[in-house]
């Protein structure tokens, strides 16, 4: 999926796939198939680059700069809506 240019602190809605583990036996055909395990995260866009989608679920106001940090695969990534 091509992502978009975003302002710093635009807030997102990003709907992603996450790693699946199946921690029981299961025959070949159950053995493949798209995961089941699909979420949404809100937040703050931090940045990008070839690997990662960036955000912030709290950013610092006024002068205080830091924030807390998230990681999305780009290959993961399904869906992005600003909020």
């Amino acid at each position: 999926m091509k992502i978009a240019k975003y302002k710093l602190n635009q807030l997102l809605e990003v709907t992603w796939l996450d790693a699946e583990t199946v921690a029981d036996w299961v025959t070949p055909k159950q053995a493949i198939g798209e995961p089941k395990s699909t979420f949404k995260t809100v937040g703050y866009f931090s940045g990008k680059d070839k690997k990662f989608l960036y955000l912030s679920w709290v950013i610092g106001i006024g002068g205080n700069l830091q924030r807390s940090k998230d990681s999305i695969p780009l290959g993961c990534i399904k869906k992005i809506v600003k909020k």
